[in-house]
This record gives C-alpha cells, sequence and structure tokens, in this order.
C-alpha cells in the first residue's frame, strides 16, 4: 500500500467536465468536496483518465461518490478575503476508481445505496 492512496467520500460542487489533452487523451475532472472532521470543507479536483474518465462524465453538482486513488497534491492556505480567519483545503487525486450514487434529483425514497461502475483505471489488469 502506499502512503499517497486515498479513498474519499464526498458530493460534486459542479458537473463534471470532459476534455481531450494535447495527446489525444480523455480527461474528465470531477470537482469534489469533503466536509473535515471540524466541519471545514475539503476541495479536491478529481482526474479520471480515458475509461474511467467517459463512465465520469455524466456525475452531477450534487451527486455523491467515492473515489479511490492516488493524492497528487494538497495544498493549505489562508485566503485574503476569509470572513471566519479559518485556512482553506484542496486536494488533487489521481483516480484508480470512483463509485456513484444517485443524483439528487433522481434518489428514489425507498432505494438506497451506490449506482454505476467501480471501474478500474485503463491500465489496471483484472
Amino acid at each position: 500500500m502506499d502512503i499517497r492512496s486515498v479513498t474519499w467520500t464526498g458530493w460534486l460542487w459542479k458537473d463534471a467536465e470532459q476534455r481531450t489533452t494535447g495527446g489525444g487523451h480523455s480527461l474528465t475532472s470531477i470537482p469534489m468536496v469533503m466536509d473535515g472532521r471540524n466541519e471545514t470543507p475539503i476541495w479536491v479536483e478529481v482526474a479520471a483518465w480515458g475509461k474511467l474518465g467517459e463512465l465520469c462524465v455524466s456525475l452531477k453538482k450534487g451527486q455523491r461518490i467515492v473515489v479511490d486513488g492516488e493524492l497528487a497534491g494538497l495544498h493549505v492556505y489562508l485566503p485574503r478575503n476569509s470572513q471566519d480567519g479559518g485556512a482553506r483545503a484542496t486536494a488533487q487525486v489521481r483516480a484508480d476508481r470512483v463509485k456513484f450514487f444517485d443524483p439528487p434529483a433522481e434518489r428514489p425514497q425507498q432505494r438506497r445505496g451506490p449506482q454505476g461502475p467501480m471501474a478500474p483505471r485503463d491500465d489496471e489488469a483484472f
């Protein structure tokens, strides 16, 4: 197990966006937010490449996800215009797997639990 391995649960704060790199690779950016232990949110930019990214492009604002991946960066800073004077945290994660939950608008009352694929990365063998 690598020290940079993470499994995080959070919510999308805006819709996932897909783009193609100059080299022709597909990349989907998934903007996620997690509540910290003392209610300080951690803003996470999740990068899903290739086939995993193609599956994640349908993720919508407010949808809950679980991400397994590798921590690529973590930044804690004090914003200049912070009204509460608290620190902010942002992180970047390269997704190995993403588990989807029902979007808020489509969530049936009686049904709970994960939906969608827990897809491996393109280069991951079964």
